[in-house]
Order: C-alpha cells, then structure tokens, then sequence
C-alpha cells in the first residue's frame, strides 16, 4: 500500500489507494476476461496492476519436460495461452 501510495504522490496516473481521494472522478478499467476456444482461464483486474521497472521481469521457460509435474505442465500452459491472448488482442 506505501509503494502504491507514493507512485499516486510522484504521478497522479496511479489510482490512489485511499478510499476518499478522486472517488468521484475515478475510471474503473474493470477487468478483461482471458478467454481461450471458449474456455475462460483468467480474469486481468487492472485496478490491481503497478507499474514495475523492466529489470524485475523474469522470463518463464514454458517448454514442456517429462520429468514436469501436472501442476507444472498446467501452468506451463496457462501461460502460453495467456501470452497467445495478449499477442491477438492487444497487438494486432
């Protein structure tokens, strides 16, 4: 809450996270459904999403090994119909 509280101090862009301030005057971006051959995986919330600076990115290997657990197979997969998503429908 702090680091959400002073990115709103250096940048009024970033939503407050006191329940008082700008309340009138906020726009709600909601959310935006992941959805994959008709099957929903996940749901983005914007209002949840800061900013991060590029160097705390990590890449995650999605390659699918044998020796994977079913949990890390799913997840391996999730994360490639994620990133499929993003390609079709915010970069076209």
């Amino acid at each position: 809450m702090k680091y959400i509280r002073n990115l709103h101090n250096i940048d009024n862009k970033v939503l407050s996270v006191s329940p008082q301030i700008g309340k009138d005057n906020r726009v709600f971006m909601d959310f935006s459904k992941i959805e994959v051959n008709g099957r929903l995986l996940g749901v983005l919330n914007f209002n949840l999403m800061i900013p991060i600076e590029e160097e705390q990115l990590q890449l995650v290997d999605t390659t699918i090994f044998k020796r994977d657990r079913e949990n890390i197979k799913y997840y391996k997969q999730l994360c490639v119909h994620v990133n499929d998503f993003f390609e079709r429908t915010y970069y076209e």
